[in-house]
């Protein structure tokens, strides 16, 4: 304990220059814990009289199986969570055609894209009024197509990436489900 904490913890008593520890007080001698692994293990420290010095005495206590396994399961569950909120910002975030055109890809604008794509294929329309970021295009069937696959397959890309990522996820120990990024195999 410092002299700081001492004195805190004493408020009703004066402390002399230079500070002297009330009865019932020790200095302790600080001594590095020792290695060990945050996955399996904790850390308690007590102070004990070692020779005329009191000094902290680490100990390493193995944790339960139970506590690992609980950890583990809410690890897996946060990382589960965490890539279902990132396959849904990739999936509404748009795509940037290689010409640069930008195409929204929220889930209003995949409908509207759908919903032109089937009308226009099932032969109910002909073409289509399609206001772009140009302003207003008619379109047909022929120039819906490449659009609708490019939405679509940007889509199934951000599932099949959340997917490939929960199913490592369900096979991942402690140690590396604390360190697992989400951060790779998204469509760009």
């Amino acid at each position: 304990m410092t002299a700081p904490e001492v004195i805190a913890e004493n408020p009703e008593k004066g402390f002399p220059i230079p500070f002297e520890l009330p009865d019932g007080y020790a200095w302790v001698q600080e001594v590095m814990p020792p290695a060990y692994s945050r996955f399996t293990a904790r850390l308690e420290v007590r102070a004990e009289l070692i020779g005329d010095t009191y000094t902290q005495v680490w100990e390493v206590i193995p944790l339960a199986e139970e506590d690992t396994a609980q950890m583990l399961a809410d690890t897996k569950a946060k990382l589960v969570a965490e890539a279902a909120n990132l396959k849904w910002q990739k999936e509404t975030s748009g795509i940037t055609l290689p010409g640069g055109l930008q195409i929204a890809t929220d889930r209003e604008s995949q409908a509207m894209v759908g919903s032109a794509y089937s009308s226009l294929k099932n032969g109910l329309i002909e073409d289509t009024p399609w206001k772009g970021s140009n302003g207003w295009v008619t379109v047909t069937l022929a120039e819906i197509e490449p659009l609708a696959k490019l939405v679509a397959e940007h889509v199934r890309g951000c599932f099949a990436a959340e997917k490939a990522h929960q199913e490592c996820i369900e096979n991942l120990t402690l140690e590396d489900a604390l360190s697992y990024n989400l951060n790779t195999g998204w469509p760009t």
